[in-house]
């Protein structure tokens, strides 16, 4: 799918929120931002560690495209198979630890680019099918948080 789809505006939205007494999402639009901040943070979490396991991966960018795709799936692979082999990756822990230190500015969730106005409609209007979909499965469906 082409875009992006932006948080909730004026709405929680990370994780550091959700802790405490504010830990549950109180409706539809809080529990789409969490989740969204959650991903965002697996993702970026995921990028980094492989940039600090493949270095050339903060190079790849001399190469010709179609080189720097197979570089990538060629960093994944092995990644994937260092993790099925040592489950516990002292470099996750280490990567976890800076993006918390160096990474997360804790007053704005991700600034979009602009869109035009029918791709915005068609964002909204698909965050919020989501939204209200994952919402009922929270209400309805999940037994713990």
């Amino acid at each position: 799918m082409e875009g992006f789809l932006a948080p909730f505006q004026g709405v929680r939205y990370h994780n550091h929120e959700f802790r405490g007494a504010n830990r549950l999402p109180r409706n539809a639009k809080e529990l789409f931002n969490h989740r969204h901040s959650y991903l965002s943070h697996a993702i970026l979490r995921t990028f980094n560690v492989l940039k600090e396991r493949f270095p050339i991966l903060k190079i790849a960018h001399q190469y010709a495209f179609h080189i720097q795709r197979d570089i990538v799936i060629a960093a994944c692979v092995l990644h994937n198979f260092i993790r099925q082999e040592e489950r516990n990756d002292w470099l996750f822990s280490s990567v976890e630890n800076k993006l918390v230190e160096e990474f997360f500015n804790f007053d704005e969730p991700p600034d979009v680019q602009s869109a035009s106005p029918l791709q915005q409609q068609l964002g909204s209007s698909l965050r919020d099918t989501i939204a209200a979909s994952m919402w009922n499965d929270f209400i309805y469906e999940w037994n713990e948080w």
